[in-house]
């Protein structure tokens, strides 16, 4: 049990990859936050892991609004008391030519796949640096460094997160938190 006691925070965590981390974590025996905006989702998830005998707490939380993600943080932080690992994988993906790209979708995109891991990172970061530590990963896309036909705001999205990531990891180094 690699990461026996350790508090992990994953977004999107209601299906997908993050459900597919959440458990995998659990597994190794870290606690365990769920956090996502599907409530039935996020109950599911949290059953299976308390079905391997794993704590777990649900957030319901959307990684775009700022008052969320705080009430997540401290809400885990309260459980927990800390939080050691921060999985920012909560995203969304729209494929269309520029010109057929709303301002809303642009806009959607940024806010989920950037706003998201920063306002994610922002909030769990002084919990993480309290408890010595920490490690916070970055869901990212091959998109983030290739550029592929009618991703252009996908694309977008994700080669910022590149840009957050690398300045964030030369940031961590003097506060102990891992950033990849």
């Amino acid at each position: 049990m690699r990461l026996h006691d350790k508090v992990a925070v994953v977004t999107g965590a209601s299906r997908g990859i993050g459900e597919a981390i959440a458990i995998g974590y659990a597994r190794e025996g870290a606690k365990v936050v769920l956090a996502a905006r599907s409530e039935d989702d996020l109950r599911r998830v949290a059953t299976e892991i308390e079905g391997l005998g794993g704590e777990v707490l649900i957030a319901l939380m959307d990684v775009t609004d700022e008052g969320s993600v705080k009430a997540m943080a401290q809400a885990a932080k309260e459980r927990f008391g800390r939080i050691d690992i921060l999985v920012n994988n909560a995203g969304g993906a729209m494929w269309k030519p520029i010109w057929a790209t709303s301002l809303n979708t642009w806009e959607w995109l940024i806010n989920v796949n950037l706003k998201g891991p920063f306002l994610c990172s922002k909030h769990v970061w002084r919990i993480m640096q309290a408890g010595g530590g920490g490690s916070i990963i970055n869901v990212g896309s091959t998109s983030g460094s290739r550029a592929y036909p009618y991703f252009a705001a996908y694309s977008s999205s994700k080669w910022g997160l590149v840009g957050l990531t690398k300045s964030t990891s030369e940031e961590g180094k003097a506060d102990h938190i891992r950033v990849n």
